[in-house]
């Protein structure tokens, strides 16, 4: 009989599943935990002909869900994890379990895939019976399960650097070494990061899994929100807080990176969701202070994908055209296409319609002073845990450092904020400096430029749908955006592409080069386009 061994640590605030914080909290990640392992350990106990074991770091009283997790361990053996570090203390669970049960084939799996079956793991032994090893490889480039005839050959992993991505490859080649080759299982994906867990959580709906991350996805009204991280260090020292607050109550005081600018939005975010500006102020170490707030709901258009991100959402726009929202991909990091706009971002960054803050907060981590701007105080919330700065406002409402940017960012289809491209276009001018430019994204085809009103929902045509408040939107093409830039006194400078998505950097003109009466039709581009 095979023994299934489950590496786990106790689901302890602040011990487990860091990476996920930010956005969310120490506190709900332990939670994501605990469901992450009782689902594991219920399948584990739904799979026939294996004997379960535990090797656990820590003690699972001391974690949450204590009684749950008791309860489910019932019956199994649970040894302590011994060794320093992942490497060591994979190999000793496995020649612990040589011991206890001699001549026993192991399966080791970890606590990082929810998703798992008992189908799956019935026939990961099954093959495990005919070979000598098997190996199921990662999403990420690491591994989420290893099984050896002779447990004992687990030695070998002492010697494996672990969450690399070149870890599954590694030990492989480790195994190879010792004669062993290890038969492929299914890759899966593990949940390390936030976008792994929507994921994860959105292919298994009904789990304590999923029901755990769309619970931290939700912040009741009254709840408090501490909006915590670190300033920018490239910027810390200079004289920010002057040039920065142009309008609206951004005041001197902590790093713009620690501050709450709390105040009103406009637009297609429906009723009038905001940040109670009477907040407290708390502490958060190193002496900077910040102020919390509460979020008031509902909220509407892409505030109520944010609200809700393991529930498929679509735009839809008047002219019968429906788009999957990208939700998960909003809350992850920033794609390879976003570095390549980050790379172009030389100073001072406005990112309009920041959604969640990957791009802004990757326009920081790069060294830039970057403020995300957001109608969604939802995304406002999300994109200050990432550490970064966002203001709750609408584009057209009074900004800081009005006329003072280097870089205004469109991305995502942004530029169809407010329905009118051109006014908006017109807006970005007025933002940037005399050297400034507006990198827009646009769509790739042969759209043009459509204007009319759009809708969130949760179905596409066809089928029952739960439609949002209507708001007014806008797409345009790469063919259109010559003519909407000279309407806005604004040159393209350069189209380029990367991973099949179209941007074009606009440039301010000269007052005396601006044209006068363009059409807001197709016209040339009028610099050279690039692909990356």
């Amino acid at each position: 009989m095979t023994v299934l061994l489950v590496m786990a640590k106790a689901p302890v605030p602040g011990a487990v599943k860091t990476r996920l914080c930010p956005p969310i909290t120490p506190e709900q990640a332990a939670r994501i935990a605990a469901a992450a392992l009782l689902d594991t350990m219920a399948t584990v106990a739904a799979t026939p002909g294996v004997t379960p074991v535990l090797a656990l770091a820590g003690r699972l009283g001391d974690g949450v869900d204590p009684a749950a997790l008791t309860a489910a361990a019932a019956g199994w053996l649970v040894l302590p994890q011994r060794g320093g570090d992942l490497g060591a203390r994979l190999a000793h669970a496995h020649a612990d379990v040589a011991r206890v049960y001699p001549g026993r084939p192991v399966l080791q799996i970890g606590m990082d895939t929810p998703q798992l079956t008992a189908g799956l793991l019935g026939a990961a032994t099954r093959r495990l019976a005919r070979s000598e090893a098997v190996l199921g490889g990662a999403v990420d480039g690491g591994w989420w399960a290893l099984g050896l005839r002779d447990p004992r050959r687990a030695a070998v992993l002492r010697a494996v650097p672990m969450s690399t991505p070149r870890t599954a490859r590694l030990t492989r080649t480790a195994l190879a070494a010792q004669g062993l080759r290890a038969v492929p299982l299914p890759r899966l994906r593990d949940v390390d990061e936030w976008s792994d867990a929507l994921a994860v959580a959105a292919g298994v709906p009904g789990s304590r899994f999923a029901r755990e991350v769309a619970a931290a996805c939700s912040v009741p009204a009254t709840e408090p929100i501490a909006f915590t991280g670190q300033a920018d260090s490239a910027h810390s020292s200079r004289s920010e807080p002057a040039s920065m607050a142009g309008a609206g109550p951004v005041e001197p005081g902590p790093p713009l990176a620690l501050r709450a600018v709390v105040d009103g939005g406009c637009g297609a975010s429906g009723a009038g969701t905001l940040l109670a500006p009477a907040a407290p102020v708390v502490s958060v170490g190193g002496g900077a202070t910040v102020r919390t707030g509460t979020l008031a709901r509902p909220e509407g258009g892409f505030g109520s994908a944010l609200l809700e991100p393991l529930t498929p959402r679509w735009l839809v726009c008047g002219d019968g055209r429906v788009s999957p929202l990208p939700v998960s991909r909003w809350y992850g990091e920033a794609e390879d296409a976003l570095r390549v706009v980050v790379t172009r971002c030389t100073g001072p960054t406005l990112d309009v319609g920041c959604g969640p803050g990957r791009l802004t907060a990757a326009l920081v981590r790069a060294g830039r002073t970057a403020l995300g701007v957001d109608i969604s105080a939802t995304a406002v919330r999300l994109t200050r845990a990432r550490g970064a700065t966002a203001v709750h406002r609408c584009v057209f409402s009074p900004l800081p450092r009005e006329g003072g940017w280097t870089h205004v960012l469109l991305i995502d289809g942004n530029i169809g904020i407010g329905g009118d491209p051109a006014a908006l276009l017109r807006r970005c001018a007025v933002l940037l400096n005399a050297g400034g430019t507006a990198i827009v994204e646009m769509e790739p085809g042969g759209v043009g430029l459509w204007r009319g009103h759009a809708w969130v929902c949760s179905a596409p045509a066809h089928g029952p749908t739960s439609a949002g408040a209507r708001f007014r939107w806008a797409r345009v093409g790469v063919g259109a955006v010559s003519a909407l830039s000279r309407d806005a006194g604004l040159v393209v400078r350069e189209v380029f592409r990367h991973d099949g998505r179209c941007f074009a950097e606009l440039a301010k003109r000269s007052r005396h080069h601006r044209p006068a009466g363009q059409s807001l039709g197709a016209g040339p581009v009028e610099s050279r386009t690039t692909s990356r």
